[in-house]
């Protein structure tokens, strides 16, 4: 009989095959005890197999429901990219439609080459047979071999390559090529050039047209006389004219450069400099034209006067695109209105002293005139031949007088128009002691005292004639209108003011009223003090003879305190 406590599958199964009722042989027991042991381990493997199926599944479900959910995710994002791809290449495609342009790509090993819808055009429409090849194409080209050699190059070097023009044979299109080996990722070991093609007559045909019209400009504005500098508004030159720089390396070298370069380029001294920057800065402040003369001093020592304009072009938004300078010669023109306002000055220089000349004449001739035509109707009138003799007699003086009136006026005549004497080196010192020994009896009879210094005027140039004429006339005026209340002391001085040598006799004698005579002092027949031989011809004399040689004089005096003279003497150095 079997017993009750076996795995029930086992049960089962003996049951099947030897029905109930069964009894079995010790044997046959242990065999089936075992067999039943190895049931329960089984049972036990089951319900683990059973429990950890149970548990994978589980697992899987949620690996699997994860898994849905990222392949969702995945395809989106694929979708989003792939519609981000086609907009790329669409916008690309406007883009290089707008700009006249293609892309392609070439495998030099294989000769294979793709080229994008754009490129695709550009070669229909300009016959381009681009399905033989590459190098077909570039037969269609000037400088074909040049074009191939580049890109070969290019291939070798993996440098980058650019083509700024090529021509097509026997038309007037013009492309432009850029391009680079890269690797090709998809096939290893394989190169792609991947490049650019793209349209550019027009700019090339806008850049020869500018070019042209530039050259045209540029050779009337070379050819005009006056001398034309085109400026930016930071006076950085733009162009230059032969008129104003011959030397074309100069010019070459100024553009770029501002004014401040330019003028320590040219070594513009920093007077003329300033004097030029604040001129262009008023024209920009007030946007109008600025016109100025400008005077410089050549290498030569020759003054050039230039008259200069400066004209700002405005854009239409009121800003100043660049600056117009040009500048005319007028030194010669210059050197004529200054002659012209010389000679004027001179004339009315003249015509003055033609009217004091006149009124000379008018006065010291008519009193002798008179006198001599008295005597002789007086002599007409007699028939006394010894009142005749006494009336001839008193004649003689008067023509002396009048000849000496006459010799006077001419001398002065002389003075004003000789300008041409020679000029010399006067010693100052023995000048003076000269003049002053004609004047040694006077001196030792008044017990007038010299003092004479000449600092640093050792020599005075001016022709010696003038300068002793001077001289004898300042001491001997000095000496004349001493006063009678005081010994006389006579100062007589020289020193240099920069080219010129300042002379100064100074006395402590009767002076001049000169709120009363200060437009007469050195008029001629003026005289201020009662003297018997003050005729009023020595300090006009002096003035026409300082005058002439182009120096000066003045006078500083109060009455009864003394008078001094300043004589300024020009050209010294």
């Amino acid at each position: 009989m079997i017993k009750g406590n076996f795995h029930r599958l086992l049960r089962r199964q003996v049951l099947t095959h030897f029905g109930e009722g069964f009894k079995t042989s010790p044997e046959l027991e242990s065999f089936i005890d075992a067999v039943n042991e190895a049931y329960r381990d089984f049972d036990k493997d089951l319900d683990h197999a059973e429990r950890i199926l149970k548990e994978s599944s589980s697992e899987l479900f949620l690996k699997n429901k994860e898994l849905n959910a990222l392949n969702s995710s995945m395809a989106q994002t694929i979708a989003d990219q792939t519609a981000d791809i086609q907009r790329i290449a669409f916008n690309l495609q406007k883009a290089e439609h707008i700009a006249g342009m293609g892309n392609f790509s070439w495998n030099p090993a294989t000769g294979e080459l793709e080229l994008s819808v754009q490129l695709k055009e550009i070669c229909r429409e300009y016959n381009i047979d681009y399905e033989q090849g590459v190098f077909h194409v570039i037969q269609l080209f000037d400088n074909t071999d040049d074009i191939r050699d580049q890109i070969l190059y290019a291939i070798n070097t993996r440098e980058k390559l650019h083509i700024e023009r090529m021509k097509m044979k026997h038309r007037e299109v013009y492309l432009m090529m850029e391009g680079q080996i890269v690797e090709n990722t998809t096939n290893s070991g394989d190169v792609l050039f991947f490049g650019v093609i793209q349209v550019v007559t027009e700019r090339v045909l806008s850049e020869r047209q500018y070019i042209e019209q530039k050259d045209f400009y540029e050779s009337i504005l070379n050819t005009l006389p006056p001398d034309i500098v085109v400026l930016d508004k930071d006076t950085r030159y733009l162009f230059v004219n032969p008129g104003a720089i011959q030397d074309e390396f100069v010019r070459n070298y100024m553009i770029g450069k501002d004014h401040n370069e330019y003028s320590r380029f040219r070594k513009v001294s920093p007077e003329v400099h300033e004097f030029r920057m604040r001129n262009f800065k008023n024209m920009l402040e007030t946007r109008q034209e600025v016109e100025w003369e400008d005077s410089v001093i050549k290498k030569d020592g020759k003054r050039e006067v230039k008259l200069r304009r400066v004209v700002p072009l405005i854009t239409e938004n009121n800003e100043i695109k660049f600056v117009i300078s040009y500048g005319i010669d007028i030194t010669d023109r210059k050197e004529i209105e200054e002659k012209q306002l010389l000679l004027v000055d001179q004339y009315a220089y003249q015509n003055a002293k033609l009217i004091d000349f006149t009124n000379i004449v008018s006065h010291n001739l008519r009193g002798p005139l008179v006198n001599i035509d008295l005597l002789v109707k007086y002599m007409q009138a007699t028939e006394d031949i010894e009142e005749k003799n006494d009336l001839i007699d008193k004649l003689g003086p008067i023509i002396e007088s009048l000849h000496e009136v006459f010799d006077e006026l001419v001398e002065s005549i002389q003075v004003q128009n000789d300008t041409e004497m020679v000029w010399d080196n006067n010693d100052f010192t023995e000048a003076v002691e000269r003049i002053l020994k004609g004047f040694n009896t006077e001196i030792l009879n008044t017990g007038a005292v010299f003092c004479v210094e000449h600092q640093d005027v050792p020599t005075i140039k001016f022709p010696s004639k003038y300068f002793n004429s001077i001289l004898h006339n300042l001491i001997s005026n000095a000496i004349k209108y001493r006063s009678p209340n005081r010994p006389l002391q006579v100062t007589i001085e020289a020193h240099k003011e920069g080219n010129k040598a300042i002379l100064r006799i100074q006395d402590n004698g009767l002076g001049i009223d000169l709120n009363r005579h200060k437009d007469n002092i050195f008029k001629i027949g003026k005289v201020f003090h009662r003297n018997p031989s003050a005729k009023g011809f020595g300090l006009f004399m002096t003035k026409a003879q300082i005058e002439a040689m182009g120096g000066n004089i003045w006078v500083e005096s109060e009455p009864d305190k003394g008078t001094t003279f300043s004589v300024e003497f020009v050209d010294q150095d």
